[in-house]
């Protein structure tokens, strides 16, 4: 069974990079566009390159394939992850029949970049993993337990605004489901960012930033037997007021930036769903496939294409059944041999 529907789940990847990504083959030309597709998919499924993954096919040279996928450009590509998102969650819904409200939450996945040149999608941020550049790619995902999703993604440049992304995001979120709650990591927390989720109606939970005022306030608020406090940001000459709440863990003591009532422990309880998305990445990463190209596209096609067979993973496991769960790397596996063998 678990064959049949990775098989069934392969079919629909290639059928929706056919559909997506548009680039002209010569009608004289003795590959196919799946002969461009297949080492793309086989270097992902096997955390490899390009390079590498036509060697094992014997087919296309790996100059072919990049021949053929330069021809994408960026806008296509961004316009195909979004495209092939929405297209997935109609079937993720029917199998997993979401309904009523979900949580989510909202990231910026992080790539690190060690080439030495620059363009409008390599982005600074602080030193890690050997290196100060990234590909960001701001996420918003459903966190509800049993219907895990990303359901928007969009690369970041260095013209983007943070807050216009989020506004981004949450629109096409509600395209296609109602939120109850929104978590955010800390990084969000800014007078702006907060404004806007008052103006779209979000309730959310976003990690306190930690400076010798809040730590003051929050020991205050501890040794006063209070675990929530109103609080004002400024910045700028604008302002933003939300509840501060204090919890107390093993080790220390934690705040929230909330709109949402209820004790601090629920608060926290809440917050920890957040860290679904977090387990999200990591599954994706069995998903990333190596290149060394400097091309934006093909970096970001890379990395986009990570979150399409993320979903398609959640789909075949909606498929699949709770009884006989496909892994990650079982569905990889299986995509290798359906890649050298054909698919019946």
């Amino acid at each position: 069974m678990q064959v049949k529907i990775v098989k069934k789940i392969y079919k629909r990847l290639l059928s929706l990079l056919d559909r997506n990504l548009r680039f002209e083959m010569q009608s004289n030309s003795k590959y196919t566009k799946h002969d461009v597709l297949e080492p793309l998919i086989r270097a992902q499924a096997e955390n490899t390159t390009i390079n590498s993954a036509c060697r094992r096919l014997g087919k296309m040279s790996s100059d072919d394939v990049f021949y053929h996928l330069k021809k994408v450009p960026v806008r296509d590509v961004m316009d195909f992850l979004s495209d092939c998102l929405q297209d997935t969650f109609t079937r993720v819904r029917k199998e997993n029949r979401i309904t009523g409200e979900v949580d989510i939450a909202v990231d910026v996945h992080k790539i690190a970049y060690y080439g030495k040149d620059q363009n409008i999608f390599i982005l600074g941020d602080e030193h890690k993993d050997g290196t100060s550049k990234f590909y960001k790619v701001i996420t918003l995902c459903i966190v509800s337990k049993g219907k895990r999703y990303t359901l928007a993604a969009i690369p970041m440049c260095f013209f983007d605004i943070t807050v216009n992304l989020l506004e981004q995001l949450v629109e096409t979120a509600r395209k296609y489901v109602k939120i109850r709650y929104a978590f955010l990591d800390r990084g969000f927390l800014s007078v702006d960012i907060v404004n806007k989720l008052y103006d779209l109606g979000l309730r959310f939970i976003i990690p306190i930033k930690r400076n010798s005022k809040i730590v003051k306030l929050m020991i205050s608020c501890f040794l006063n037997g209070a675990d929530r406090i109103k609080y004002t940001m400024k910045s700028n000459g604008k302002e933003a007021s939300f509840d501060l709440v204090v919890h107390e863990t093993k080790d220390d003591l934690v705040g929230f930036a909330t709109s949402i009532p209820g004790k601090s422990k629920n608060i926290a309880k809440l917050y920890r769903k957040r860290w679904g998305i977090e387990t999200s990445y990591r599954v994706k990463n069995n998903f990333f496939g190596k290149t060394c190209s400097r091309k934006p596209a093909i970096r970001l096609l890379f990395i986009l294409l990570s979150f399409l067979i993320y979903n398609l993973w959640v789909l075949a496991n909606r498929l699949s059944g709770k009884n006989s769960p496909i892994t990650a790397g079982d569905m990889c596996i299986e995509f290798v041999r359906l890649i050298e063998n054909g698919v019946p």
